[in-house]
């Protein structure tokens, strides 16, 4: 629970006999239905959160930011690193293909257009634009029966899980390290996260689906007898029948109906 943050309750309720396994930070998930669509052509729109496991459901908390007020600094940081990306990836290229293929070719314009493009990428890595922090949780994304997951399987770097009774599938991403040039981010995948949470979930979905635990539910006597001799009769929460109460065992079967029943601490204190 020290990996979640403080509001994690306020959005998931856990079931009687679920626990909290397992906490992926920073996990990218799309699960609507439109945004996958525009995901699998080629604009994904991630909701960056904590991905948890537990022994019964898979959920993904979207993370809530902080609000803090941008410094004049910052805004000019920040308009200096898209000028330069735009004159970087956009500008200095058109630059150079105009002097190569003029004619004749201006080959001492198009080495300078090089090395302004090399300085351009070396400023935009010195370039550190600040960034929000997560405080909390804004929202729940979604959340999964393990019983219900179908198939996971992985394209292009990101995890598609099947649900049944979905149309379409749930998407993940697991970023990994990025690289900035200034407003340009480069994200590679951690593949080392994105394995250890396929084996896990693995393991977990072939123990519910394959090994479903039975919960057995136990009735408590709310209804007993002392005769003068102290002797002790309890009456049976499930079929009513009173049977003598003989030894300190908190589980009882009864002799008539022969279902199980719970006798309470205080009734086998009375047992001399």
């Amino acid at each position: 629970m020290s990996q979640l943050f403080s509001d994690w309750s306020d959005f998931i309720a856990l079931l009687p006999y679920e626990k909290i396994l397992y906490v992926y930070k920073n996990v990218g998930a799309i699960s609507d239905y439109e945004e996958v669509a525009y995901a699998f052509k080629g604009t994904p729109m991630w909701k960056y959160g904590d991905l948890i496991l537990t022994n019964k459901r898979l959920f993904h908390l979207e993370y809530r930011y902080e609000i803090k007020k941008i410094s004049r600094k910052e805004k000019l940081r920040s308009l200096i690193s898209f000028v330069l990306s735009l004159m970087t990836f956009l500008g200095y290229p058109i630059i150079f293909i105009y002097f190569i293929t003029s004619w004749p070719p201006n080959c001492t314009f198009a080495l300078l257009t090089i090395v302004l493009f090399i300085v351009s990428i070396l400023i935009l890595s010195a370039i550190k634009v600040s960034e929000n922090k997560p405080v909390g949780y804004r929202r729940i994304i979604f959340q999964l029966p393990l019983k219900r997951i179908t198939d996971i399987r992985e394209k292009s770097g990101w995890l598609l899980i099947d649900v049944k009774y979905r149309r379409k599938p749930v998407l993940l991403g697991f970023p990994g390290s990025s690289k900035k040039y200034g407003m340009i981010e480069k994200i590679y995948v951690d593949r080392d996260k994105m394995r250890k949470f396929i084996k896990n979930i693995s393991t977990l979905i072939y123990e519910v689906q394959e090994y479903p635990r039975e919960t057995i539910q136990y009735k408590v006597v709310v209804e007993f007898k002392i005769d003068r001799n102290g002797a002790i009769s309890v009456k049976c929460p499930y079929c009513g029948a009173s049977a003598p109460l003989q030894s300190k065992e908190s589980t009882v079967k009864c002799p008539y109906c022969g279902k199980q029943y719970i006798i309470p601490q205080k009734i086998l204190q009375l047992l001399k």
